[in-house]
């Protein structure tokens, strides 16, 4: 039986001061993230509405993949 891509999205709000630094720590994840065995796609947006919140949004080959 062939497994489904498997996505996660996931709102990330900062404490208050601490936008810079969850910026910071997203984008130094992101190349570690984009080349772990399975992964699909991993991005990460600015909400426009609510600039101080983070919209995550990965895409793994199957479960396998993101449970490794």
């Amino acid at each position: 039986m062939t497994q489904s891509p498997a996505k996660i999205t996931a709102i990330l709000t900062p404490h208050p001061g601490k936008a810079a630094d969850l910026e910071a720590l997203l984008v130094a994840m992101a190349p570690h993230c984009r080349a772990e065995p399975g992964n699909l796609r991993w991005d990460v947006w600015r909400n426009q509405a609510s600039p101080e919140c983070y919209i995550l949004d990965e895409l793994y080959r199957d479960r396998d993949a993101v449970e490794a």
